[in-house]
């Protein structure tokens, strides 16, 4: 808007807040848990297109702003959201250094795009990697399965997951059976298909030990608990048990080496970084469901992997499968800042 000899610019989510060059962010901070892209609202550009994100055309906006002599105010979206107020008057150094931000962040998503695709999280069955599926979420859990010489191991196991797997594999093409099934913790909700499991098939069980008296009160005949070094080896996949703890009962992580990636299965440890995630975690929190110091202990047993795909049981926001630059310790650092 021109008015008075003054060009006012309304910017809405494109300039989320003001608190975006370095130097600023520095003196301001960057708030626990706050969304990717912030001070640009970038967010949904890594998250499910349903959300309304597309990284080329948000990179062409931003590059358009670029392109424009600095208005006399910048009113942003969402000016409350800066950790300190911001003034609207910004120099010519400062919007060319906040829109240039955005745009080395929207080229980098986008050849990232470009070269690894988009595994979105949102609830769609599709194909990962080779003979490695997201089948979407039965019951509110997530639900994956990978294949090993024709046959299937699932990741989690909630109620009604005989019939939903069935159905998600015939949209996906896949023929096969489950034939084992890794927990990723004994909470009761991620366990309670197995009796089915084992009604219809004879699947192997991969659960920690201290979870395993949990899994036999849902599955009281109980079928054979595996160790994952054993599935291992016996089945011929690279997969490792990393035994957590800080939330739910018996939290486990897998890693699994698929291809020339790093495949990491989780449970509720970590939390992803989403306000919606760290609002049901610090809930839990509050009723006593988290213990913070064997969550921090969890959170270091994780520190040092290299994770190419994380596959939590509870995804949120339809967010990317990939993780790219960093993006693995940064995850675990706001895990850490939550949680202190």
């Amino acid at each position: 808007m021109e008015r008075d000899g003054q060009r006012v610019l309304f910017s809405g989510d494109i300039i989320w807040s003001l608190t975006g060059d370095e130097a600023t962010r520095a003196a301001g901070g960057w708030p626990v848990g706050w969304p990717v892209g912030w001070p640009l609202g970038t967010y949904p550009t890594y998250v499910a297109p349903r959300y309304g994100g597309n990284a080329k055309d948000f990179l062409s906006t931003l590059r358009r702003l670029r392109a424009l002599p600095v208005p006399d105010l910048v009113l942003p979206g969402h000016p409350d959201f800066d950790p300190k107020p911001q003034s609207p008057v910004l120099s010519q150094q400062r919007w060319e250094r906040l829109l240039d931000m955005g745009i080395h962040e929207m080229e980098r998503l986008q050849a990232r795009y470009d070269k690894e695709g988009a595994n979105f999280l949102d609830g769609t069955p599709r194909r990962l990697l080779p003979d490695l599926y997201s089948l979407g979420e039965c019951n509110g859990v997530a639900v994956y399965g990978f294949l090993s010489s024709s046959r299937l191991i699932l990741v989690n196991a909630p109620a009604g997951v005989w019939k939903f797997v069935e159905a998600r594999l015939r949209q996906l093409g896949v023929k096969a059976a489950p034939a084992a099934v890794l927990l990723t913790s004994a909470d009761r909700q991620q366990i309670e298909g197995l009796a089915e499991l084992d009604g219809r098939a004879r699947v192997r069980v991969v659960a920690p030990r201290h979870g395993r008296e949990a899994v036999q009160q849902v599955c009281p005949v109980g079928p054979p608990f595996l160790s994952a070094e054993g599935l291992s080896r016996e089945w011929g996949f690279p997969l490792r048990e990393i035994p957590l703890d800080g939330r739910g009962v018996a939290p486990t992580a897998y890693l699994l080496r698929w291809g020339q990636k790093s495949v990491l299965f989780t449970g509720r440890v970590p939390t992803p970084p989403f306000q919606p995630a760290w609002e049901d975690a610090l809930r839990d929190r509050h009723q006593g469901r988290v213990k913070p110091t064997d969550y921090q202990a969890a959170l270091q047993r994780l520190h040092g992997l290299t994770v190419d795909l994380w596959l939590p049981a509870f995804p949120y926001c339809g967010q990317d499968a990939n993780l790219f630059n960093g993006k693995w310790s940064e995850i675990l650092s706001q895990n850490r800042a939550l949680f202190r």
